[in-house]
């Protein structure tokens, strides 16, 4: 995908709901009490990985300044740890980082052609973006990781994989409604790759690694499953659909949702151990700059 076509592509996806959401950026809650709620419903729920992941990362570091990838409206998690600088080819959820996620500054531009200057930041950091990278970009993109960060520095991601895990093989086998509930409208995932693929980039680039998770396998936060699958794959199979009907009956009542989530973090912490490698969807990784 051309620069010109990925910005014409997001710049349509965010006017979408799923897309008019994630532009509002994670904020977090505003009631402190009902913050306090989701940051101990974090510690264990498996919705939660990925901030717990990040907090692993960045608490044990000296606070300094971060660069956001693809950061949409922002993640005030990270500012926790640092002034933050987001970056983003869509200028309309980078009004959202600065607003609402206090980024110290929001830049508009592709993240492969990074306008910083070498060995500009503590961390680099990004959440769910490389899997929208396309396969023949993802080394330039790891190129400028290498070339921004300072010696010493850190950079952590949250990455989207492909899978051989049998949801991920049963979706594929309908290519074109793949295409549309796995890589279109789940926000442009046009880079998706083997998670050994991921880690052999990060080693060929020359990074150090510091920590390496899985993401899930087939155990995914239940509105992962409407996301993906609350459409004609219904028709495909009957297992599909009665996951999907559980899946909807579970959100309906937030408690019941956040309980349920809590219960599948819990699953899923034993589940990923025995899970292979290849049948993980997705990855959490952090590396130096030597």
């Amino acid at each position: 995908m051309t620069s010109g076509a990925a910005k014409d592509f997001y710049h349509k996806y965010y006017r979408t709901e799923k897309g008019a959401m994630w532009a509002k950026g994670h904020m977090g809650f505003a009631n402190p009490l009902l913050n306090c709620l989701s940051e101990i419903r974090d510690l264990i729920s498996i919705v939660g990985k990925r901030q717990r992941f990040f907090k692993k990362v960045l608490k044990n570091n000296k606070k300094g300044l971060i660069l956001d990838l693809g950061c949409g409206g922002g993640y005030k998690l990270f500012t926790r740890y640092g002034a933050v600088i987001g970056v983003d080819l869509e200028i309309a959820p980078l009004k959202n980082a600065c607003a609402a996620c206090a980024y110290k500054m929001a830049v508009n531009a592709d993240i492969t052609s990074l306008p910083f200057e070498k060995d500009s930041f503590d961390y680099v950091v990004s959440s769910d973006v490389m899997g929208h990278i396309p396969l023949d970009k993802k080394n330039l993109l790891l190129s400028e990781i290498f070339r921004v960060l300072k010696p010493g520095g850190a950079t952590a991601h949250a990455v989207e994989t492909a899978s051989a895990n049998f949801l991920y093989r049963f979706a594929q086998e309908y290519p074109q409604l793949f295409q549309k509930s796995f890589v279109e409208e789940i926000g442009g995932h046009f880079g998706l790759e083997m998670p050994q693929a991921v880690l052999d980039r990060f080693a060929k680039k020359g990074f150090r690694p510091i920590r390496v998770e899985r993401l899930w396998g087939f155990i995914w936060p239940t509105e992962e499953y409407l996301y993906r699958f609350d459409n004609e794959y219904k028709d495909k199979s009957f297992l599909i659909r009665a996951l999907v009907a559980v899946s909807k009956a579970l959100n309906k009542n937030i408690v019941i949702h956040a309980l349920v989530n809590v219960f599948l973090g819990a699953v899923n912490y034993f589940v990923e151990s025995l899970t292979p490698l290849s049948h993980t969807q997705g990855l959490l990784l952090a590396y130096r700059k030597p």
